[in-house]
């Protein structure tokens, strides 16, 4: 009230003597927002009124509304430093922005010469604001389709949204929080321009507006690029510790790197790779990457992890066998879970291994009698390997009696000896003469 007063009689005493008299005032802080309505006094011909509005920085907007008879006059006074000046030009609907700083009011002067006037007024000064709270200056966006929200003050009167001051739509409103649904252009950097009038005429938003804002986004739709190396192929089969790996790009770069193992949740890494221990069965780790606009691209890899050595029995030739050929048969079984068998190798002790891949059989040829051992071993799809083996002797001799003929040509020959060796002994005593036969006398 104090300082209303003040410039009230500063007023007077300027018009009155129509000089500008120096007049020192305290000078606030400019105001955030002040707001002033109601009806002057009534005031004669050749009379004045005036309303102090308060101090204002540059960029600060005054606007103000007064409705009276034609033939008062009306001034914009401006204040600092004692000196006040009158800013003309201005009409009873009308609006100011402020480019120094200083001391505003309002001045009124009936010069009609017939009747008295008063002042309906209403006006106000505040520091005008718009922000753009979605999207933020330099995001990056994955759709082109987007909604471009902020807030205002409330004595703006409407907000305009566009890639350029040519091509704008004006924002919807819900209290000081405005919004414009649009689209992108192109991909790439795009520029999103608001612009925010403070005053409405008759044919629109056309006589005050504050400075554009401007930001920058970048529209990017394109799916990072994923490829996982390790394991190399889908339905590998590994033992418990696995070493997941992969590459990933992006033209605007890769924010996120996530892993799952089945069906565990998503787990934040830091490289592109990942180690970790697994039971056996069957597990699929996911990979996700992130770019900086949100775009996820996915990759999975299924495998098998086994550390479990497989089963393996050998039937044929049994064990401590005694075989009369020069070859032999061997045969066996083998199984393995989870994985499976891969292949199967075998060995005459000593020799070199035959891989005979999923075979459950192989004949050896061209032994020499002997005693042999023969060794199968089983390698799973995980690389787990187990081994059995068996001892077999090669009796292919005909005077063996391990051999085709059971022995018969050795007995038979041992027998002829035999016999020869009788027979010669009589005929070699019968030769010589026999012993002496006593004569018996005949009846």
């Amino acid at each position: 009230m104090v300082m209303r007063a003040l410039w009230s009689l500063l007023l007077g005493a300027m018009l009155a003597s129509v000089v500008l008299i120096p007049v020192c005032l305290f000078v606030p802080n400019a105001a955030s927002a002040v707001e002033y309505s109601g009806t002057s006094p009534l005031f004669a011909v050749d009379t004045e009124w005036s309303l102090y509005v308060g101090y204002f920085a540059p960029g600060d907007i005054i606007q103000w509304y007064w409705s009276s008879g034609d033939s008062l006059s009306f001034s914009l006074l401006y204040t600092v430093d004692s000196t006040t000046e009158q800013l003309g030009g201005f009409t009873d609907d009308d609006s100011c922005r402020v480019d120094r700083a200083g001391h505003y009011g309002l001045w009124w002067y009936n010069n009609n010469l017939f009747f008295s006037a008063s002042v309906d007024y209403w006006v106000a000064g505040f520091t005008p604001f718009t922000t753009i709270t979605t999207p933020v200056d330099g995001a990056y966006l994955n759709s082109a389709a987007i909604s471009v929200q902020g807030k205002t003050d409330s004595y703006s009167a409407a907000v305009l949204v566009g890639p350029d001051t040519l091509h704008t739509t004006e924002a919807t409103w819900s209290g000081d929080d405005w919004g414009v649904d649009g689209y992108l252009l192109t991909e790439g950097q795009n520029d999103i321009l608001v612009r925010t009038y403070y005053w409405l005429d008759s044919n629109g938003y056309t006589i005050l507006s504050t400075p554009d804002k401007m930001i920058h986004v970048t529209l990017d739709t394109a799916l990072p690029d994923l490829a996982i190396t390790s394991p190399s192929l889908a339905g590998a089969h590994l033992r418990g510790t696995v070493d997941v790996a992969w590459q990933c790009s992006d033209e605007n770069g890769i924010v996120k790197r996530e892993v799952k193992v089945d069906a565990l949740g998503w787990q934040e890494v830091t490289a592109d790779s990942y180690t970790v221990e697994l039971a056996d069965g069957h597990h699929v780790v996911s990979v996700r990457v992130t770019d900086l606009a949100g775009n996820q691209a996915y990759g999975q890899v299924a495998f098998i992890c086994d550390t479990v050595a497989p089963q393996i029995t050998i039937a044929e030739p049994v064990v401590n066998s005694k075989v009369s050929e020069d070859h032999v048969a061997v045969s066996w079984a083998g199984s393995d879970d989870p994985s499976g068998i891969d292949y199967y190798e075998v060995q005459i002790a000593g020799g070199r291994w035959t891989n005979v891949g999923t075979e459950t059989s192989h004949e050896f040829t061209g032994l020499d009698d002997g005693w042999y051992s023969v060794i199968v071993r089983a390698v799973d799809k995980s690389g787990n390997l187990a081994t059995a083996s068996v001892n077999f002797g090669i009796y292919t001799s005909i005077w063996s009696t391990n051999g085709p003929y059971q022995g018969i040509p050795l007995f038979a020959l041992v027998a002829a000896i035999i016999i020869v060796a009788v027979v010669a002994t009589l005929l070699l005593r019968k030769k010589k003469g026999g012993p002496a036969v006593s004569t018996v006398p005949k009846r």
